[in-house]
C-alpha cells in the first residue's frame, strides 16, 4: 500500500472516530519529511481530546497533579483568569509541605496541563526539582496580579512567549473569586450570579461563563452559558460583574437544569448549539 493511499485510509478512519475537527488536529501534527510516517493513532487522538476539552473551574480546583514518573506533585488551588482576554492564563498549584501545611504555590501556563484516564487526576510533565526552582510564593502571600514582573518570570520559565494575546494591560483576577460573584445590569439591579466558569485546556480560552439568573431573567430557573463578551468586569467594583445586554437577547434556549450539566465536549451537545459556541469562537475545527 502506497503512502498516499494509506493517508487516505487514515483520514476516513480518524473521521468517523474522532470527528472531521480530530482529523483537523491529526493531520497538522503530521509530519512531512521525506519519510511521510505519521505518528501512531493514539497520540493523534489524545491531541485531538487535548485541543478541544473543556472544563468547569470549580472541578478543576482541588485536582490532584502528578508528572509522567507518576510522582503527585499536588493539587490545584485556583486559575488566574483575564477577564479582559477572556482567556484563563494560569494554574495555581501547591506543591511540598505535609498535607497543605507549609506548602508553596506556583502558577504555572494552563496549556501545560494534559488530562488522564484517571477523571480526578491532570499531568504536568515537569520533575519535581524543576518545579521546586519555579517561581513561587508563599500561601498568605500572593502576588500582585495587576504587574507584570511575576507573570514575565513564570512565562520566561516555562518558555511561553503570549505575544500581544495578553494584552497591554490584563485584567487578572482567581477563578475562585469568579465563581458566586454577583451579577448586576445597566440599573445596578442584581439579576443572578456566575455559577462556573469554562475553560479550554488546549489554549485557556473561556468559551463561555455559566450564569445562574434569578427567575425575572430566567422563569424556569435554569442555568445559562454566555459569551464572556457580554460581561464587563468594574475596576471601581471587584466584587461584581455587569451584563451587558437585555434579557430579550438571552439566548434562553440553552439554559440548563442545575443537577443536569450537560458535556460540554460531547459531540452531538455541540453541534446542536452550534451557535454558542460559535458566538464563544470556539466551535470545534474554527481554529
Amino acid at each position: 500500500m502506497n503512502i498516499k493511499t494509506k493517508r487516505k485510509l487514515i483520514a476516513a478512519i480518524a473521521v468517523s472516530v474522532v470527528g472531521l475537527p480530530g482529523y483537523v488536529a491529526y493531520a497538522a501534527s503530521t509530519p512531512t519529511g521525506e519519510s511521510g510516517k505519521a505518528p501512531p493513532a493514539a497520540a493523534a487522538k489524545s491531541t485531538a481530546e487535548k485541543a478541544h476539552y473543556f472544563a468547569r473551574a470549580s472541578k478543576l480546583i482541588g485536582t490532584e497533579v502528578r508528572n509522567p514518573q507518576n510522582e503527585k506533585l499536588g493539587k490545584i488551588e485556583d486559575l488566574i483568569v483575564d477577564t479582559k482576554g477572556h482567556t484563563a492564563h494560569y494554574a495555581i498549584l501547591s506543591f511540598g509541605g505535609i498535607a497543605g501545611i507549609g506548602s508553596k504555590l506556583f502558577a504555572y501556563p494552563v496549556e501545560m496541563l494534559r488530562r488522564t484516564s484517571d477523571k480526578d487526576e491532570l499531568l504536568l510533565d515537569i520533575d519535581k526539582a524543576r518545579l521546586e526552582k519555579a517561581p513561587g510564593f508563599e500561601r498568605n502571600n500572593w502576588p500582585d496580579w495587576g504587574t507584570d514582573s511575576y507573570r514575565r518570570g513564570v512565562d520566561k520559565y516555562f518558555g511561553v512567549d503570549r505575544g500581544d494575546k495578553a494584552g497591554a494591560q490584563p485584567a487578572l483576577i482567581r477563578a475562585s473569586k469568579l465563581i458566586g460573584m454577583d451579577v448586576e445590569d445597566n440599573e445596578k439591579r442584581n439579576v443572578g450570579e456566575i455559577k462556573d466558569v469554562i475553560v479550554s485546556l488546549s489554549d485557556g480560552r473561556v468559551p463561555f461563563i455559566v450564569i445562574d439568573f434569578d427567575k425575572a431573567w430566567s422563569p424556569d430557573d435554569k442555568l445559562l452559558p454566555v459569551s464572556p463578551s457580554s460581561l464587563t468586569f468594574p475596576a471601581t467594583d471587584k466584587d461584581k460583574a455587569l451584563i451587558a445586554t437585555s434579557r430579550d437577547k438571552l439566548e434562553m434556549k440553552y439554559g440548563f437544569d442545575e443537577k443536569k450539566w450537560p458535556d460540554f465536549n460531547d459531540l452531538t451537545y455541540q453541534r446542536e448549539h452550534e451557535s454558542l459556541y460559535r458566538d464563544s469562537g470556539r466551535v470545534r475545527g474554527a481554529d
